[in-house]
């Protein structure tokens, strides 16, 4: 028998974090008696040893409260045995742990809340319900297997999108009401993204992470991608409960890869149609501009460390976060890719056209950098 503080002290407040934490210690508990070495791990480290969902959704938590925005942090693990959400909104918190959305030995059970067809859609080679099939019953067998080939990379990364959207539809059900949106049944106001899972971090290039992330999340308004490639949020979220200045530091110190900043306007229009102009003012004084289309990607460049000044023009039924119709001026930080203008409306509706659809997919996946 475990106690624990009472979650509800009144009517008006609600109080999680003490059974959270008699939750998390009772998993290390039961770890000890299950893995061999847990309790000399957990000795070495004072009795602060946290499961990793735990510890991540602690330290979106101290994010929210360091940056104080007024859109929330959002976290995503895409593993093989589950798929994480965390999402923090300044002082209310979500974590979503889902292990129906694994992509290892459960991935066969994915096909209870989707479709061959509906992971097919995200697929931009013309693969046969069969084949991909046959994948996803080899991947549940061989759950540390890699891709081998063009198809294999292909199918596990259609998978991981329709897997990602599921889990989003999912963790958003538990969002609080009055965040930041703009429109209530799409992705709420997040800044920024951090995303981590083996899926992510072995593409071989980050474009390929963020048109996975872009699709699967559907991320609106204007954000900052960062990929947690070492899989550092959870060790953070355990150390800031003994140091709150190192996690800033590391995630200052270039540990993280910035992916970098995502333009997406909410928008429905019809393809090619100019829905957005942009430009972008360097520190060294020069200057760049976009005339972001419908239907399309677009790429400004921006190195990692460098900053600049990014001014937005919109018509009217556009809307980026300023309000409808509305432009705006904003600082942006450089990353991997630079500033991504995501011109594919939301919600993000693809061709029904196969051979339409497959040749979208190739082209997004080719402006940023992909192959």
């Amino acid at each position: 028998m475990h106690f624990s503080p009472n979650i509800r002290p009144s009517l008006e407040t609600e109080d999680t974090d003490p059974a959270e934490r008699e939750l998390a210690r009772m998993i290390i508990n039961i770890r000890k008696r299950q893995i061999k070495g847990v309790d000399l791990l957990d000795l070495w480290s004072g009795g602060h040893m946290l499961p990793t969902a735990y510890a991540t959704g602690r330290m979106v938590r101290f994010l929210s409260k360091i940056y104080g925005s007024q859109k929330g942090i959002l976290s995503v693990d895409v593993g093989a045995s589950a798929t994480t959400i965390a999402a923090a909104f300044r002082n209310k918190s979500t974590l979503k742990v889902l292990p129906q959305f694994g992509l290892g030995e459960n991935l066969v059970g994915l096909l209870n809340y989707t479709t061959l067809e509906n992971i097919l859609k995200w697929c931009s080679l013309d693969i046969t319900s069969g084949v991909l099939l046959d994948y996803l019953h080899q991947k549940s067998l061989y759950p540390s297997s890699i891709a081998a080939t063009k198809e294999d990379l292909a199918i596990s990364q259609a998978i991981a999108r329709q897997t990602l959207s599921l889990a989003m539809q999912s963790a958003s059900k538990d969002f609080p009401r009055n965040i930041a949106t703009i429109k209530p049944n799409l992705t709420p106001l997040f800044d920024p993204i951090l995303a981590s899972g083996s899926t992510l971090s072995s593409a071989s290039k980050p474009g390929l992470s963020l048109l996975l992330l872009l699709d699967g999340l559907q991320p609106v308004g204007i954000t900052t991608v960062i990929l947690d490639q070492n899989n550092l949020l959870p060790l953070l979220g355990v150390a800031a409960s003994q140091n709150n200045l190192l996690p800033v530091q590391v995630l200052e110190s270039g540990a993280f890869l910035s992916v970098g900043s995502v333009v997406a306007p909410v928008v429905s229009a019809k393809y090619g149609t100019s829905i957005l102009k942009a430009k972008l003012n360097y520190e060294n004084g020069a200057e760049a501009n976009v005339d972001l289309k419908f239907g399309t990607i677009e790429v400004l460049p921006l190195a990692n460390g460098e900053s600049g000044r990014l001014t937005i023009q919109v018509p009217r039924g556009v809307d980026v976060g300023f309000g409808v119709g509305r432009g705006g001026s904003i600082p942006v930080s450089g990353g991997a890719l630079g500033v991504v203008f995501d011109g594919r409306g939301r919600p993000l509706d693809l061709p029904t056209d196969p051979v339409r659809r497959r040749e979208l997919i190739k082209k997004w996946t080719w402006t940023l950098g992909g192959a």
